[in-house]
């Protein structure tokens, strides 16, 4: 364990025994996103007010996907890769359960265990298949099973094509690779530090929002889902 982490801990739960709730003020605790986004900012070369902090890399996603999957008649399916992440296609098939949509929503493009091109060609040929029912995209950038750093260039240009979201998984990118959010130029990323941020499981996540959905109102409204201002005020 770092020395500085088991310090910081201790120095937070004295905090909280000493000063109870009035460490939201005493502490800072309402503040301490700042720092985490401030430095997730850095790895990711984004700008920290488009980064929010999750509770894991599901919630993240779920928060993702409650504010920007609407689907419809028309639009309503979900492209992801066959070897994704499990608790990614889990969380994709609880929102296409709760829309009440047929299971086969959810389109998986094949992928090759050796070579990384054949994963990227067939989500790009499962959008133009399916060019005027899909509504997302949600994929890893490097691959939790093969370790295969995807290009996303050739799915990118297809999903702006056809008025698509792509949505990134990072958390087995963030840390190991150098990333570029603003280049990649992704709608949306959902992440988590248990990987080669060295976290552990049931660690803190995050989630990216490209600053072009600034507006959007949040699916999954709540404490960290208002004006920080508000928050404030109303604990005072």
């Amino acid at each position: 364990m770092s020395k500085r982490v088991r310090e910081a801990m201790l120095r937070y739960m004295n905090d909280w025994e000493q000063h109870a709730n009035a460490g939201w003020r005493h502490g800072k605790w309402l503040e301490l996103e700042d720092s985490i986004t401030h430095k997730l900012g850095q790895v990711l070369r984004a700008d920290p007010k488009d980064i929010g902090i999750a509770a894991s890399l599901s919630t993240g996603m779920h928060s993702l996907m409650a504010t920007f999957y609407k689907p419809n008649e028309k639009r309503n399916k979900i492209i992801m890769l066959s070897s994704e992440f499990t608790s990614d296609i889990l969380v994709s098939q609880s929102w296409i359960e709760t829309h009440k949509l047929d299971p086969n929503a959810l389109l998986l493009a094949d992928v090759s265990d050796k070579i990384p091109t054949v994963a990227t060609s067939n989500v790009v040929k499962l959008i133009e298949e399916n060019k005027e029912t899909v509504s997302i995209v949600a994929m890893s950038l490097v691959s939790s099973h093969f370790s295969h750093y995807y290009d996303l260039d050739q799915i990118r240009q297809a999903c702006k094509k056809y008025g698509i979201l792509l949505f990134i998984d990072l958390a087995h990118s963030l840390g190991c690779v150098p990333i570029n959010i603003t280049e990649l130029d992704v709608d949306a990323a959902y992440m988590s530090s248990s990987k080669y941020m060295n976290s552990g499981p049931g660690c803190v996540g995050a989630i990216y929002i490209n600053p072009r959905h600034t507006g959007v109102k949040p699916g999954l409204r709540g404490w960290f889902g208002t004006d920080r201002a508000v928050l404030t005020m109303q604990n005072p």
